[in-house]
């Protein structure tokens, strides 16, 4: 079978590389690439890799050495990284990340915090915390896609 896009209702079929990718797909839809096509492109074509996973919104079903990928092939085309993981697995990837910010379980309601100030003033966790909410900010985007695309074989 030939790679395709798919919409998640399954409604919409789309090329893998479309003739104009910029126009035909990403300025229409708002794309998932999962671990079995993140390996595919990866092997495939370059050049699409690097273009998709710079336009992906979301990573569903990926390894924990594919999410280190993501980070480090992210970071190569300048962007800046944050990752959240459970801190097992995500590890690589959490270290690869600009901010990387392990979930931990059963974790203790409230941390204490620090005392300390840093060199900008700022006490504590506090510029953890604000560099989560606007990673939380910018996830609750999510819910505004156009449409859900997966590549499929």
């Amino acid at each position: 079978d030939e790679w395709h896009w798919q919409s998640i209702d399954d409604q919409i079929i789309l090329k893998a590389k479309p003739d104009n990718v910029k126009k035909q797909l990403l300025a229409l839809y708002d794309l998932c690439l999962t671990g079995e096509a993140l390996s595919y492109l990866q092997a495939q074509d370059r050049k699409c890799f690097d273009l998709f996973l710079a336009n992906a919104k979301v990573f569903a079903r990926v390894a924990p050495k594919q999410k280190e990928l993501i980070i480090t092939a992210l970071k190569a085309q300048g962007y800046v990284t944050l990752m959240c993981g459970d801190g097992t697995n995500d590890v690589g990837a959490l270290k690869h990340a600009d901010v990387g910010v392990a979930l931990l379980a059963n974790a203790p309601e409230k941390v204490p915090e620090r005392k300390r100030k840093d060199e900008n003033g700022i006490q504590g966790n506090e510029n953890v915390d604000k560099l989560a909410k606007a990673a939380l900010n910018r996830a609750s985007c999510l819910g505004e896609l156009n449409c859900w695309f997966d590549l499929k074989p």
